[in-house]
């Protein structure tokens, strides 16, 4: 199997924020549609430190798609952001970055957009072989891991819209 690229996503926040932890009761803005890559990448990334990416976190999208507005004025505690987002956060110096897809192990480790494989190689693995064997999650199918496609996608709603 094979990604398009690592990450280009990254998650601001003002202080006291300092990690994902700390998203917890939070509110937090991704500019893209419920369900999209950015939303779901976060929400893995939640539900792999202990946070219940459905009940702890409260997911903010605006309909008119201002969210770096919405984050510059302080209606939201995070905002992930994808370019040329980042760039202007750090441009007018509102934030800062917790989280870099790019660099930041292990989810620079990660592909955060498409990964292309063989349908006989799918098939016939159809398990996440990159988790070590003790993870609780490792002998689970990929669609089944944490808010990633099937069923659990659509349970990961959207609280409110500014």
């Amino acid at each position: 199997m094979a990604g398009v690229h690592v990450g280009c996503y990254e998650l601001f926040a003002p202080e006291p924020i300092r990690t994902i932890s700390d998203l917890k009761g939070r509110r937090v803005g991704i500019p893209q549609a419920p369900g999209s890559s950015g939303h779901m990448l976060l929400a893995v990334m939640a539900a792999q430190i202990g946070l219940d990416p459905h009940a702890d976190i409260d997911w903010i999208t605006t309909p008119a798609g201002d969210l770096l507005e919405v984050f510059a004025e302080r209606k939201v505690d995070a905002f992930l952001g994808f370019p040329p987002e980042p760039q202007e956060l750090r441009a007018r110096r509102i934030g800062r970055v917790i989280l870099n897809t790019a660099t930041d192990k292990p989810w620079s480790q990660y592909f955060c957009c498409i990964a292309f494989g063989h349908r006989d190689f799918v098939r016939a693995s159809g398990r996440d072989q990159a988790l070590p064997a003790g993870h609780p999650q490792a002998r689970r199918p990929l669609r089944h891991r944490a808010g990633m496609g099937g069923a659990t996608a659509g349970r990961c709603r959207f609280r409110r819209t500014l």
